[in-house]
């Protein structure tokens, strides 16, 4: 069974409510601390955070989290957006060769058809030629109902 999908609406809404970025880790020396850095050189703790973690590690995963959130949440939205894209053609392109397999079916009988037709007419083709080859050999100039005489003791 696969997870459920995460929703970016709600994981949006905790970005956009948490204090601005980007955080920092600072070493305390007992502890470490995520701090906002204005880039002055000023720390601050975002407004009602206490930090103090053991752990330098986690502080790092927790600063990150700040800025990693949001670009995994837009990354995410773009990506759903291709597969969205992708399953739409795909679903086009199916259709398209559903509607090409008809009328390659079609197309096939068709030809099967036109092929029979073709060898029918060779065959006839070959025997009026042998025919005309066998008048031809007994000098024998016939009117239409010789000829038709002549086929159908061919055919007997």
């Amino acid at each position: 069974m696969s997870p459920e999908p995460i929703d970016l609406d709600a994981a949006q809404r905790l970005v956009d409510a948490a204090t601005e970025g980007p955080w920092s880790v600072y070493d305390r020396g007992v502890g470490y601390m995520i701090a906002l850095d204005d880039g002055r050189g000023d720390r601050r703790l975002p407004e009602g955070m206490r930090t103090d973690l053991g752990n330098r590690a986690d502080a790092e995963f927790i600063a990150d989290a700040r800025t990693l959130v949001p670009a995994l949440i837009a990354e995410l939205r773009e990506t759903r957006a291709v597969i969205e894209e992708s399953t739409d053609r795909w679903a086009d392109l199916n259709r398209r060769v559903g509607i090409l397999g008809l009328d390659l079916t079609e197309a096939r009988r068709a030809y099967a058809d036109a092929y029979a037709s073709r060898h029918a007419a060779l065959e006839t083709l070959d025997r009026v030629q042998s025919l005309a080859e066998q008048f031809a050999a007994d000098g024998d100039l016939c009117a239409a109902a010789d000829i038709r005489k002549v086929l159908e003791r061919a055919e007997a």
